[in-house]
């Protein structure tokens, strides 16, 4: 299931990208003024030009909506190593070791956990050859720099990847919420609306399936409602064993919608050996053994062209209730109808 349109991380990255862009340029431009004029280190001061250059151009790109992934990984690693360089050459003078500390912030910001802790400990790892230099100056001054630059980037490590684990597992919760039934845990109708939204093009045989649950209201009534729901539980089990999990969708009530990548042909047999699992498959609640029928009505999604969900489902649903008319327990598309005398 395409959760993209419901998943918000990665436009939050951009923006991300977008402010540390900005913020990093005019830095980066400050910083070289004062190693150019003032310090007369025209190197770090040239390099910083050009890493101020790049920022503002991968800023202007974020503003257009034109950003790449790349964009991302350069910016951020520009960075690091203008911070290494700038540690190498400058020592302890300016204070430049403090700015090692906001790598696993931008790191885990811009790369989520698994990129962000990699590039974390990549960092880390780096970041021991410019601070080794400071032991040969000598003293304790420089080793309990070391050590309280250690502790600081180990804490805010910690803390940022503590943190984008709560986030992915917070995020993934609420997308479960928005997206899938609670009971049968198939994905709703709001999935199915963002699978197929205006702007999908449809570029190979693909039909929707509409299944309803013949007489579901006389299990309810026999059996309870528990029972219903576990029937409703053990069928889906049944689609996503046949379609697969990303295919099942729960409409609501005793309906679902299955999609079928294959043309109708192929899907009219395929839903035909369907309700003849479903009919002869054993549904148990407590010691009870259960047995129902569906109906389905089914109908062809038109390639290269947008899907109007709406249509396609009102079509599919004249289907369905043939289906019913004509006995239940089978199912109709356009190439029976006629024979169905409709």
């Amino acid at each position: 299931m395409n959760r993209h349109s419901f998943d918000k991380t990665q436009e939050v990255r951009i923006k991300v990208l977008q402010g540390m862009s900005l913020i990093i340029a005019l830095v980066a431009l400050v910083v070289a003024y004062v190693n150019i004029i003032i310090s007369k280190v025209y190197i770090l001061g040239a390099i910083e030009v050009l890493l101020a250059v790049f920022c503002f151009y991968t800023y202007y790109k974020t503003c257009i909506s034109a950003s790449k992934v790349w964009h991302r990984w350069a910016v951020a690693y520009a960075y690091f190593f203008v911070v290494f360089l700038a540690v190498y050459i400058l020592k302890t003078d300016e204070g430049i070791t403090h700015w090692i500390c906001t790598f696993p912030i931008l790191a885990y910001l811009l790369f989520g956990k698994k990129h962000g802790f990699i590039s974390s400990f990549c960092l880390l790892f780096a970041s021991v050859i410019p601070l080794y230099s400071f032991l040969s100056l000598g003293g304790a001054n420089s080793l309990h720099l070391i050590v309280n630059l250690g502790l600081s980037y180990m804490t805010i490590w910690t803390v940022s990847h503590i943190y984008e684990a709560m986030r992915y597992s917070n995020q993934e919760t609420i997308l479960n919420l928005a997206l899938r039934d609670p009971l049968t845990k198939a994905f709703n109708r709001r999935a199915l609306q963002s699978r197929f939204s205006k702007q999908t093009i449809i570029d190979e045989p693909l039909c929707i399936a509409l299944i309803d649950i013949d007489f579901f209201k006389k299990v309810n009534d026999k059996y309870g409602h528990d029972a219903g729901d576990a029937v409703l539980t053990q069928l889906t089990e049944l689609f996503v064993e046949k379609f697969k999990e990303d295919n099942v969708f729960r409409m609501g009530g005793e309906e679902f919608v299955v999609v079928i990548n294959t043309d109708l042909q192929a899907a009219y047999d395929l839903i035909n050996c369907l309700i003849k699992t479903v009919e002869s498959h054993h549904f148990t609640y407590e010691k009870n053994s259960l047995k129902i029928t569906i109906s389905i009505g089914l109908e062809e999604l038109v390639t290269d062209s947008f899907v109007d969900l709406s249509k396609i489902l009102k079509a599919a649903d004249g289907y369905l209730y043939i289906a019913k008319d004509n006995g239940r327990n089978c199912a109709v598309c356009s190439i029976n109808n006629s024979m169905l005398g409709n």
